[in-house]
């Protein structure tokens, strides 16, 4: 399975690209991983053999655990060739996006700048992954 995080306007920090490329050379050890970014996201149609996730502050929360157990679900059912995480811009996702979602999350009840959100996001898949390979990064 691969996983491509999609992030609808392109980064207006710096910084904050900095910190998901260090999160994204992380992942590759365990997984192929995609970082997209597109203007605006009817620039976006869901392949087949694919899940769609998008995070939106509508969505439920889950905790990191959760999450892992989530994605490692999706990791080991063979069909599932391509799982897509969709962050929308700064007016939300539309409906023709959120409609093609398996399921909605949301990060929190706050509301995050979108790199702010997106970094987060990659700290959070990270997390998952480590999670799921039992390394120390994560404490209970």
């Amino acid at each position: 399975m691969k996983i491509k995080v999609i992030k609808v306007s392109k980064p207006s920090f710096s910084q904050m690209k900095d910190l998901v490329d260090i999160y994204e050379k992380r992942l590759s050890a365990w997984v192929k991983v995609d970082n997209l970014v597109i203007k605006k996201d009817e620039d976006f149609s869901l392949p087949p053999g694919s899940i769609l996730v998008c995070l939106d502050e509508h969505g439920i929360e889950l905790n990191s655990k959760t999450m892992a157990s989530k994605i490692e679900g999706w990791n080991q059912d063979g069909r599932i060739k391509n799982l897509f995480f969709y962050i929308g811009g700064p007016y939300g996702i539309s409906k023709a996006i959120l409609d093609q979602a398996r399921e909605c999350w949301a990060l929190s009840k706050l509301t995050f700048q979108g790199d702010l959100a997106w970094m987060i996001f990659w700290e959070q898949l990270y997390r998952s992954f480590c999670i799921i390979n039992g390394t120390s990064y994560h404490h209970e």
